[in-house]
């Protein structure tokens, strides 16, 4: 069936790599993480915040991915937990704010890392904490790409977990060490500037050519993201069947990819906040309704055969959800309420979407696309989602 026709070539460090990228890529960005409330909160926050958030969502979407195996594994099972327009809509969510996406110790003061900013705006902290750490559920977006799923996916997020922690918990403490220039006056793109200061013009080069090194890999990750998950969704018909088309050889598909790269260069008009706005806002909303799906299919659909499996009762799944669920919704509260901006271009970001589910609804490309790894009588079920 399309989605499944891959040899499926990708490992645990494949994987995990690939999640990296999307979710992180480097450091880049993440300086409004200290300037918002201050070194000492900012350091405790990247501490928490992957074990808070990224890995109880990593592992309960694993438990899934392996359950549904094909390219944009997560808009399947949104669509069996909760109907087939939902499976579109998470699918859409996620989709557009992917492509949104893609647009010092020598002088080290310890002291320095206890520093709490007094005008604390957590807010922001929030936005930037959630802009660095979010995407994970881009592993489904090429599930029907991955070496033994069972095994894989698990490992290959923990895996991803600790990178990304370690990504910007060191830099951190070597910057807000130095705190040159101060931590207040940091924000995207200062880390040039804070190495600059600190090492001279040789580290302020080094930083900037790892930079560009970084965002490549961001860049190329997210795209070939975002064209697997386009394409998954065409297999299953919540896309034009146009974009299901791969290469013969590679199993690329050249034509979602395309799409997506067309949109960045339109996205290019707007600014950073403006984008990080509507970004935050559909990939939090995306994840929230990703986990209750994942929370209900443990009582609606317990006879999936799931690989791989968290090692919780379903109870316990519920009560461990709780944390990252309500982070999720102020998150996404936060990102809509931030400006009238962000709140007009959401809203009709939402309506787009809306629109286009109506009108696949009614003008549907092609019977939804077996479920794989699920029951006979689910696979029937799937005409009605």
């Amino acid at each position: 069936m399309p989605g499944s026709h891959s040899h499926r070539q990708l490992g645990i460090l494949s994987v995990a790599l690939i999640t990296y990228f999307n979710v992180s890529g480097g450091p880049w960005g993440s300086e409004p993480v200290l300037a918002a409330c201050g070194p000492f909160v900012g350091i405790l926050a990247v501490l928490l915040f992957p074990w808070v958030w990224c890995l109880p969502l990593a592992l309960t979407f694993a438990e899934l991915f392996t359950a549904f195996p094909t390219d944009g594994s997560f808009c399947k099972w949104v669509g069996v937990a909760f109907g087939r327009p939902m499976g579109f809509h998470v699918g859409y969510w996620s989709w557009v704010s992917g492509v949104l996406i893609v647009y010092a110790m020598p002088l080290i003061e310890p002291a320095n890392w206890f520093v709490i900013r007094q005008d604390r705006d957590w807010g922001r902290l929030l936005s930037a904490l959630y802009w660095n750490y979010s995407g994970f559920d881009a592993a489904g977006a090429y599930a029907g790409e991955i070496q033994s799923p069972k095994t894989t996916y698990p490992k290959a997020m923990v895996l991803t977990v600790v990178m990304i922690a370690f990504t910007y918990i060191i830099p951190f403490i070597a910057i807000a060490g130095a705190d040159m220039p101060h931590y207040t006056t940091w924000d995207d793109g200062s880390y040039s500037v804070i190495a600059q200061m600190i090492g001279g013009t040789w580290l302020c080069i080094w930083v900037l050519i790892s930079s560009v090194f970084g965002n490549l890999g961001l860049y190329v990750a997210e795209m070939a993201k975002d064209g697997f998950q386009l394409a998954g969704m065409a297999d299953s018909g919540l896309a034009p069947p146009y974009f299901a088309q791969r290469h013969p050889d590679t199993g690329v598909p050249r034509r979602a990819i395309l799409l997506a790269f067309f949109i960045i260069v339109f996205m290019g008009m707007f600014d950073f906040d403006t984008i990080l706005g509507i970004d935050n806002f559909l990939s939090a909303l995306s994840s929230l309704v990703e986990m209750s799906a994942a929370v209900r299919m443990r009582f609606s659909h317990p006879e999936i055969e799931r690989p791989y499996r968290v090692n919780l009762s379903d109870k316990s799944l519920v009560m461990a959800m709780m944390l990252p669920f309500t982070l999720g919704i102020f998150i996404m509260m936060n990102e809509l309420t931030k400006s009238w901006t962000s709140f007009l271009l959401n809203v009709i970001a939402l309506t787009l979407g809306y629109l286009i589910q109506k009108y696949i609804e009614r003008h549907p490309y092609h019977k939804y696309a077996e479920i794989i790894g699920a029951p006979l009588h689910l696979t029937d079920l799937s005409e009605d989602l």
